[in-house]
């Protein structure tokens, strides 16, 4: 008797490889990013005295969404054999997304950022006079 990784070539080693089979690391980096990227909103809104607002809660919902995305790219990149090209790339884009907004709430913070990282990621000077 065959089995379904038999009979159509796909490479998913247990379930929880159909949740994630891309590069760890990738994946474990992103999550340290995701939880740096909640601290330091959640200092930035401590700080204008917004802990609780609506907008941090849908931050949170959009975190949990990026994880659910990355679950439909790595679903399409077994399906499509592509090797973990679909689902890295998609966990690398999340990281430069998380890594921009770290940084944009460290401006916010007043923590000083290099001029030529905040030109090159076009942080926006007012944040820092707010």
């Amino acid at each position: 008797m065959t089995n379904i990784t038999d009979k159509y070539n796909v490479e998913v080693d247990d379930f929880m490889s159909l949740i994630y089979s891309g590069n760890k690391i990738l994946v474990y980096f992103l999550i340290l990013l995701i939880l740096a990227d909640v601290i330091t909103g959640m200092l930035k809104a401590f700080g204008q005295g917004k802990l609780m607002s609506k907008r941090a809660m849908l931050g949170y919902v959009k975190k949990i969404a990026f994880l659910c995305v990355i679950i439909v790219a790595n679903a399409l990149d077994i399906i499509f054999q592509l090797h973990g090209m679909l689902v890295n790339g998609t966990v690398l884009f999340f990281i430069i997304g998380e890594a921009t907004s770290i940084l944009e709430n460290a401006t916010e913070l007043g923590i000083p950022i290099p001029e030529q990282l905040k030109q090159r990621l076009k942080i926006n000077n007012d944040l820092e006079n707010k």
